[in-house]
């Protein structure tokens, strides 16, 4: 059992840190499509017994049996999570006690089931901020629940002289248990996961095998294999601009003056011909680079710009609740085009460009 415990408490340890992301980033935002989500899920696999017969002998088996959970999960945040869970199954139990000095041999079986929740932590997530890209998860569980259970040693007469003593209706019992797990999710397609879950159920009670002595609380440990669907919006694939309901411009050169006309080589010395020159009034527009804007979720700028590698200082502009991310500030609209076709090839695909006059936003503009 301490060898079976150690090798667990080691895994929940080393694991995550060996999946750990290499990617660093600013902090931890919550994306949609792993936070607020809710899933509906079922796993089976094979259970353990652990307890006073095992002390002194452990046979895997004669001590196995199959268990299956049927549960429901909510993720608070990308790190943080809740979960309700039935679990129930067989149990089989075998090994060695002393009885009257004597070593004796013991064979139980029974069924259990329990109903517990959960708080769960995405360890992939807390060491390395969510990804939308990620598709394995390490995360861990502890909580509280109610555990009942009909468990009868084999091999015992019950007859009108035992039958006060040994009374198959005493038998059932019930007690708090505990469950503690460690477990790894793959996520096949957004609305479907997989899972590998190791946990131990530990029992505040020393009668789950029928045989008391020894350690107070008994125990079973279950490695199930599961599968959940998720509900709500899917994630996002790509930070989307929001649209405006702003004007838009066509960028138009301005006009290349007509070429002076050709004389005839017979004139000598003809008078300058007489070119009316347009009228340009100066304008006070500056123009810059929009690449983001965002009304629900907070990035930093430092975060956008390694994120997506932007060669150039990027900063925010904040508007009530939105939050605009800005590149470059020009006086040449030729010169933002081209900053802005930069950043379509960088894969902010929704790039454009903003016209501000005397520091202040008036037009979108589109190269």
């Amino acid at each position: 059992m301490r060898l079976r415990l150690h090798c667990f408490l080691l895994l929940f340890i080393l694991l995550p840190m060996l999946l750990k992301s290499q990617e660093e980033q600013v902090r931890n935002y919550a994306e949609p499509g792993y936070a607020k989500r809710w899933s509906l899920g079922l796993s089976f696999g094979p259970d353990f017994y652990v307890g006073d017969l095992t002390q002194n002998t452990l046979r895997f088996n004669k001590n196995t049996s199959l268990a299956g959970s049927l549960f429901t999960q909510y993720q608070f945040t990308n790190v943080i999570g809740m979960r309700i869970q039935l679990t129930g199954g067989w149990l089989n139990g075998h090994g060695n006690i002393v009885v009257k000095g004597q070593q004796v041999e013991r064979t139980f079986t029974g069924i259990i089931a329990d109903g517990t929740v959960n708080g769960m932590i995405n360890f992939s997530n807390m060491l390395s901020p969510y990804r939308a890209s990620r598709k394995f998860f390490v995360y861990g569980t502890l909580g509280i629940g109610y555990s009942a259970w009909y468990t009868k040693v084999l091999g015992v007469v019950y007859n009108a002289d035992s039958i006060s003593t040994n009374n198959p209706l005493n038998n059932f019992h019930h007690a708090l248990v505990i469950p503690v797990g460690l477990g790894i999710t793959y996520r096949a397609i957004d609305r479907l996961n997989l899972s590998l879950e190791w946990n131990f159920r530990f029992i505040n009670s020393d009668l789950l095998d029928q045989t008391s002595g020894g350690a107070k609380w008994d125990m079973y440990d279950c490695l199930g294999i599961g599968i959940s669907f998720n509900f709500g919006k899917p994630r996002s694939k790509s930070m989307k601009v929001k649209d405006y309901p702003m004007p838009a411009y066509e960028y138009k050169a301005p006009e290349q003056l007509p070429p002076p006309p050709v004389m005839p080589l017979n004139v000598i010395n003809p008078p300058p011909p007489k070119v009316t020159l347009p009228s340009v009034q100066p304008d006070n527009y500056t123009y810059v680079v929009q690449i983001f804007a965002f009304d629900r979720h907070q990035y930093s700028s430092q975060w956008i710009k390694k994120r997506y590698k932007v060669p150039f200082e990027v900063r925010m502009e904040k508007e009530g609740k939105m939050e605009r991310f800005l590149v470059g500030n020009y006086q040449d609209m030729n010169q933002a085009a081209k900053i802005c076709k930069q950043m379509k090839k960088l894969g902010i695909r929704d790039a454009f460009v903003v016209a501000y006059q005397d520091g202040v936003r008036h037009h979108a503009v589109t190269p």
